[in-house]
């Protein structure tokens, strides 16, 4: 009965729970709790719980990067493992085509720029 809520406000109905998930990315070691739950084209997100656990973060959005500090070194994580970013907007307007939010296209539209 445990419900997820993520990053657009929805509660979505959690499957399963596994902790101490032992996972690698970017070279880096972490022990994670995952929730199972439908992420329709994601395959996994990394949630503010864990984000928490690195402590300060730096972004750059532009970039795609992320540098923090772990265990006394500096770590910096660029675009692992994916694509470069299509245009944010069409991003969302394709995000938009398969959501079951009528109000979003209009706003989309309003402020396609």
């Amino acid at each position: 009965r445990l419900r997820i809520t993520v990053a657009n406000g929805d509660r979505l109905r959690c499957h399963a729970l596994a902790r101490d998930v032992p996972i690698s990315i970017g070279g880096e070691h972490f022990s994670i709790t995952c929730a199972g739950i439908d992420l329709g084209c994601f395959d996994f997100i990394l949630g503010v719980d864990f984000l928490r656990t690195l402590g300060p973060i730096l972004w750059d959005f532009d970039a795609l990067l992320m540098t923090f500090w772990r265990l006394g070194r500096r770590i910096r994580w660029d675009r692992l493992g994916g694509a470069a970013p299509a245009v944010p907007h069409l991003q969302l307007a394709a995000a938009s085509q398969e959501a079951e939010h009528p109000l979003l296209d209009p706003l989309l539209q309003q402020h396609s720029d």
